[in-house]
């Protein structure tokens, strides 16, 4: 997967959720010890509070985990 394609995924989840969604979003990718990839996807990347947060499996594109902070 792309980065945009996965902030497009946690910004959808945001909407669907009803959370802030605020630009611009990081998107940063981890390996596991297995060789799966796993993506991190944070809203508001640039500041401290109104985040989403948004795990990502690259394999499968499902959303492993989601949570928001409001401020």
């Amino acid at each position: 997967m792309t980065r945009t394609e996965v902030i497009e995924i946690a910004a959808g989840v945001a909407e669907a959720k009803g959370w802030q969604w605020i630009e611009p979003a990081s998107a940063t990718p981890h390996v596991s010890s297995d060789g799966s990839v796993t993506w991190e996807v944070f809203s508001n990347a640039l500041a401290v509070g109104s985040k989403v947060r948004v795990t990502i499996s690259d394999n499968t594109g499902e959303v492993l985990s989601k949570g928001y902070i409001p401020r």
